[in-house]
């Protein structure tokens, strides 16, 4: 009996996979809305391990962010293609105005992105590129207008060229799907003299599925696919929940034309009770694809022995000591030299980190008590794990590490000059969870004080679990762990506070400066 599909290939805030391959490498970007650096890229030859070589956009002016840290802003859905020698990223940087698609290309998704180019009059999200047997790249993506008021949205298609921006000709519309709500992420992909359009629809909640039709011409008619929705866990019992926004990819040299082929696709891990929790956001998950006849049919647990013994054989867990050369992170618009795993709301924190003289990473607070306060983070990554921040902070100075899903919902211990308290904040609440005062603590200000945070499952009882997870807050002193708080984890999930992301865990300074040793990340 094979084993059922409930693991990532991406645990974490992984949403909106896209996947190419080439000469046996396997190449994955993900949407990263207000974080940069933005747009994560991973590569693999067996589809199941993935190693991050960096980000589609690593400096500021590549990829303007509205709204400093504005939640679940930025770049929505990108595609990774491969042509001619050429990789390219296509991707939405909502908020920006005008609304339009960007694309950066390289010759190798290791050594970095050329700045953006952008493609005029295209409002709207979720593009994708696709080229013809003539060589004409045709993008497509869900259109939006605003002529009559309303949002109307319509798959729409053009010919452009991908290295200039340039429009070619005449944009037409596509397939707009089988009449379920939120028709959108579109794949043109060419076949065998078909064209197939690939279409995630229902909305990107627990109504989430894939659909897909195929025609001779771009313009129709279109024939839908007899077994529609091909992907989807609504209404059932799967654990993996919102499966949708999907992309296909070929196996082996005979490309497009081949038999072998997978998927890559979003999905959810909800967490009980009634009517469900998640808090690590949308994830990127893998499945199996045969063609049968001309039509492709989803192998769900194809992969799955091979990612739970990756799983068994290996952990999320990393300790990072935060300190290198001496100088800025990030000089001007140059990337930071941290690891690829560390990221940034609005990326506030470029202008916040510098290191001293001996190399040691330091987080600074606006002055302008009105601007949003800089964070440093990484991803969540597991259903339990537990992080440690070594802190070294001068007198004066407010610091926290913090459990972060937006600007108006998080969950930290801070150490304000005083004390250490447990802080949550679920907007327009926030409310202190305990404290030690600064005589209770071995480490007061100047020295150094370690803090941790911890998402930990609680007992089910009959009826399952109260809450999805429960968030410790505390401090470590003289070798053993003191608790400040907990908090209900759904405080912390997407079903209270909306958006797109998932939760992160990092330092964030509120005032002063404060110099980040080393930060522990385990699973539990």
């Amino acid at each position: 009996m094979s084993i059922r599909s409930t693991r990532p290939i991406l645990p974490g805030y992984y949403p909106d996979p896209s996947i190419c391959r080439v000469e046996g490498t396997f190449w994955l970007v993900n949407s990263s809305f207000e974080y940069l650096p933005g747009v994560p890229v991973h590569r693999s030859t067996d589809l199941v391990h993935w190693e991050q070589v960096g980000h589609a956009y690593t400096r500021p002016t590549a990829l303007p962010l509205p709204g400093g840290d504005a939640g679940s802003q930025g770049t929505f859905a990108p595609t990774i293609r491969h042509h001619d020698g050429t990789f390219y990223v296509i991707v939405t940087n909502m908020g920006q105005d005008p609304l339009g698609q960007r694309i950066v290309r390289t010759t190798d998704p290791a050594a970095g992105w050329s700045d953006p180019v952008e493609v005029p009059d295209t409002p709207g999200i979720d593009p994708d590129l696709c080229w013809d047997e003539e060589g004409i790249c045709h993008l497509s993506w869900r259109g939006v207008s605003f002529e009559t008021g309303t949002a109307v949205s319509t798959l729409r298609s053009v010919p452009i060229d991908p290295d200039t921006g340039e429009r070619l000709g005449e944009v037409v519309d596509l397939w707009q799907g089988t009449g379920m709500r939120d028709a959108e992420g579109p794949h043109l992909y060419r076949r065998r003299g078909w064209w197939y359009l690939l279409l995630a629809e229902g909305g990107t909640g627990v109504g989430h599925c894939v659909t897909m039709a195929r025609a001779r011409e771009l313009t129709g008619p279109w024939e839908q696919h007899p077994g529609n929705p091909i992907l989807t866990h609504r209404s059932t019992d799967h654990p993996v929940q919102a499966t949708g926004h999907a992309d296909l990819v070929p196996l082996d040299d005979a490309g497009w034309d081949g038999g072998r082929f997978a998927m890559v696709h979003l999905g959810i891990r909800q967490l009980e009770p009634f009517p469900g929790y998640h808090v690590n956001g949308r994830e990127t998950f893998l499945v199996g694809v045969d063609w049968e006849g001309d039509w492709p049919v989803v192998v769900e647990d194809r992969y799955a022995e091979a990612i739970a013994a990756r799983d068994a054989a290996s952990t999320q867990a990393f300790t990072d000591e935060l300190r290198g050369r001496p100088g800025p992170v990030a000089n001007g618009d140059a990337p930071w030299d941290l690891p690829d795993r560390w990221v940034s709301p609005g990326g506030l924190a470029r202008t916040a980190l510098t290191r001293n003289a001996a190399g040691a990473l330091a987080i600074t607070a606006p002055d302008d008590d009105a601007a949003p306060r800089p964070l440093l983070a990484t991803r969540c990554r597991d259903v339990g794990w537990r992080a440690e921040a070594e802190l070294t902070v001068e007198p004066g100075a407010v610091v926290e590490l913090c459990v972060y899903l937006d600007p108006d919902h998080r969950a930290a211990a801070r150490w304000d000059g005083r004390r250490v308290v447990g802080v949550a904040t679920s907007a327009p609440f926030e409310q202190v969870l305990g404290e030690l005062a600064a005589e209770d603590l071995e480490a007061p200000q100047g020295r150094t004080l370690r803090l941790w945070v911890s998402a930990q499952l609680p007992e089910s009882g009959f009826f399952g679990q109260r809450v999805p997870d429960e968030l410790v807050l505390g401090v470590s002193m003289a070798g053993r762990d003191a608790e400040l708080g907990r908090l209900d984890g759904r405080y912390l999930s997407t079903e209270v506070a909306g958006g797109f992301t998932g939760r992160v865990v990092g330092v964030r300074a509120i005032r002063g400066t404060a110099t980040v040793g080393r930060f522990d990340y385990q699973p539990l």
